[in-house]
């Protein structure tokens, strides 16, 4: 019977290992491409604070603890830019199907189109 090479698993071998690290301050930095100084600062935010594990000296973040407090940051305006857009688009949608209702504006832009 052969044997197969170390590396090589089979798919019952597998177990799943969540990927949630703890991640220093510099690691951190790295993954989220702010700064330690700007991190660190973030640490004792007396509004939005990230949360850490202080072992001795070291701070550790974990990355789920870090992602979702970085959707706090999101910006919302362009989001409600979107919806606002699609709302626009979604009301003249019934007008440009019926066909019959044009605004003087677009017969302006019609005719100043047209060729003479």
């Amino acid at each position: 019977m052969k044997q197969q090479p170390p590396d090589t698993y089979q798919p019952s071998n597998i177990v799943p290992i969540p990927l949630d690290p703890y991640l220093s301050l510099k690691a951190l930095a790295s993954y989220s491409s702010l700064s330690v100084r700007t991190l660190r600062a973030h640490l004792s935010d007396p509004l939005h604070p990230l949360l850490c594990y202080r072992v001795g000296r070291k701070v550790l973040v974990r990355r789920s603890d870090f992602d979702r407090w970085i959707q706090g940051f999101r910006d919302v305006a362009f989001d409600k830019i979107t919806a606002i857009v699609d709302e626009i688009v979604q009301s003249l949608k019934p007008q440009a199907k019926e066909g019959s209702q044009r605004s003087p504006s677009a017969d302006r832009w019609a005719t100043k189109r047209q060729p003479h």
